[in-house]
């Protein structure tokens, strides 16, 4: 690059460099080498922050360029590489205050993140790998766009609690970075009205899809691009042959389908998955539409492993209790229960109901600690014989106003150990010749933990 050259047009384009020739010409030489920038990046950066040709470059003085290199260097642990990548992201990065402690510097910002955020060093060194101009915002001023008023604004657009923005945010760092003024189509509330025509839902239940799912606000849902969530929809919609209202009642029941790949046929794509279950359960299209809409979850459940959370490993332990192909299709919540603990809540439900009953419920998924203290309770009421499943499985506000006592005051008096687990499984055995149960080390150990 001819510097000298180059740094006369970039003064006849912008008038705010006034510095001397040969002084821009040394500072684009310097830039260039310190952060190993190809000529169409130095002069892109160099635009944006036109301010470089102001900044220090030779002493290390507290504010010098070579100062703040050493800073950055040394508050978020880079190596030279990455300071390079994260200033051609974000080239303002060098003109941030990283020597006072007034409201507006950068020392001020690490501080409050920490204090108010609870960001660790780890967290903050993350952030500003993926996302430099978080380190740029306004913190308290009353312009819109200062993190005052964006914590503002999504406690009051989406109806959270300071805490719980805290929370968000803390997932979510990204969303401090978003347009919360327009109503552009990109922005936080051309998002939101997206969802909301999109899925054709009500300000609260459009309010509540993003409080359960904050990260839908980071995806595109401008373009007609294969991973955009304009996208997505429409392939749900008519792979899985959707009406308006199944639609919405899918992604409703699980908003993170929305980030799923839905294009490839990678082992964790939609269509791997949904081609695993019709091959092992051997249904059609039209059954497996019947089962994502009634759990939409198992989606997002592990079909490529033999894990033990895998559902390949589910359905050996399903198929080892007698449930059968055709009740995992009718009751796909089967395939969400937590597979070393399956047994044993099977032969504790064995005790009050038989496998259509058990398998056509959803009472697997129940806490062993508080099915075991409930069954014990309930099977000394002389004035309830037979013992209703559903006792088992009620709410727990429920439970407690029909019995005047809650499921943590009844785990204290029957409390679930080994003996009880050697004894349940030695009395169920006894009673069921044909269909004996043994647990395994890992098994007995997840039910104790």
């Amino acid at each position: 690059m001819d510097y000298l050259k180059t740094a006369r047009e970039l003064k006849a384009q912008d008038s705010r460099i006034n510095v001397s020739d040969n002084n821009a010409a040394e500072k684009l030489k310097f830039y260039q080498e310190r952060f190993n920038l190809t000529d169409s990046e130095l002069i892109k950066s160099v635009k944006i922050a036109s301010s470089w040709f102001s900044y220090d470059v030779k002493t290390n003085r507290p504010n010098s360029v070579r100062s703040k290199i050493e800073f950055y260097k040394k508050t978020f642990n880079l190596n030279d590489e990455e300071l390079s990548k994260i200033i051609k992201v974000f080239p303002t990065l060098l003109g941030l205050d990283t020597v006072s402690d007034e409201p507006t510097s950068l020392i001020t910002k690490i501080k409050f993140y920490k204090e108010y955020f609870k960001f660790s060093d780890a967290d903050l060194n993350r952030i500003i790998r993926k996302q430099p101009s978080f380190f740029g915002f306004n913190i308290w001023s009353k312009e819109p766009n200062s993190i005052k008023s964006k914590l503002e604004f999504y406690q009051k657009t989406l109806g959270l609690t300071e805490e719980e923005t805290i929370k968000v945010v803390r997932l979510y760092p990204s969303l401090l970075s978003f347009d919360v003024v327009s109503d552009a189509p990109r922005s936080v509330k051309g998002k939101i009205n997206f969802y909301k025509q999109a899925l054709k839902l009500d300000d609260e239940e459009t309010k509540k899809l993003i409080r359960t799912f904050p990260a839908l606000l980071n995806f595109d849902t401008i373009s007609d691009d294969p991973t955009s969530i304009k996208s997505k929809i429409k392939f749900y919609k008519e792979f899985f042959n959707f009406n308006d209202d199944e639609l919405t009642r899918f992604v409703k029941g699980m908003p993170t389908v929305l980030s799923y790949d839905t294009i490839s046929n990678e082992p964790t794509s939609v269509k791997s998955k949904v081609n695993y279950y019709k091959q092992v359960l051997k249904i059609n299209d039209k059954q497996i539409s019947k089962m994502v809409k009634q759990a939409p979850t198992i989606l997002g459940l592990d079909t490529s492993s033999n894990e033990p959370t895998s559902v390949t490993a589910k359905l050996i332990y399903l198929s080892s209790i007698g449930a059968s192909s055709e009740q995992i299709v009718n009751n796909p919540l089967l395939l969400l229960h937590p597979t070393l603990k399956i047994r044993f809540r099977y032969a504790l439900l064995s005790q009050v109901a038989d496998d259509e009953k058990i398998f056509n419920s959803k009472n697997l998924m129940i806490n062993e600690n508080k099915m075991f203290a409930r069954l014990e309770y309930l099977k000394g009421r002389e004035d309830i014989d037979p013992i209703p499943m559903h006792f088992i499985s009620a709410g727990e506000e429920k439970f407690t106003k029909r019995f005047g006592v809650s499921s943590e005051e009844l785990m204290k008096i029957y409390p679930l150990n080994e003996n009880v687990i050697e004894n349940v499984i030695k009395e169920y055995n006894a009673q069921n010749s044909d269909k004996q149960i043994y647990l395994t080390e890992d098994e007995q150990n997840a039910l104790t933990k």
